[in-house]
């Protein structure tokens, strides 16, 4: 399944990718030198500044002119859900726990240090989408 792409969260530069090949990516470490820099970083505005300057994709599927939901052209089956602000026995045993899950196709630590990304899988349609996410 191919998802949008883009260079960072304020660029609108859409691509096409498929989800596979970025978590390959991520897998592979292709960004490991801009999370490393992200969480040696003490100051919050900067980190955040430097977190908003990594790629990113619309996990949930293939965009048009932005990430709205009114530009979705074809949903992947796929939700993103973020888990923030775990301290690091919590976030272990979280992630111990969700890999498990029969629902949970992939799952990483955040680019922070101190959460989870997780992908889930859901319907693919973006009239469930919204209650996939409830």
């Amino acid at each position: 399944m191919k998802v949008s792409y883009f260079p960072n969260v304020r660029e609108m530069k859409i691509c096409d990718i498929y989800i596979t090949e970025f978590l390959d990516y991520i897998k592979n470490q292709k960004f490991d030198k801009y999370i490393t820099e992200i969480r040696n970083e003490p100051d919050k505005a900067k980190k955040l500044q430097l977190k908003q300057n990594l790629p990113c994709i619309t996990a949930s599927g293939k965009f048009s002119l932005s990430h709205k939901n009114s530009d979705l052209i074809q949903h992947s089956g796929f939700i993103q859900v973020d888990i923030d602000g775990l301290e690091k026995d919590r976030l272990y045993g979280l992630k111990t726990r969700l890999l498990k899950d029969q629902y949970t196709h992939s799952l990483f630590i955040s680019p922070g240090g101190n959460g989870l990304k997780l992908l889930f899988k859901i319907p693919a349609s973006p009239r469930t989408h919204l209650y996939s996410f409830l």
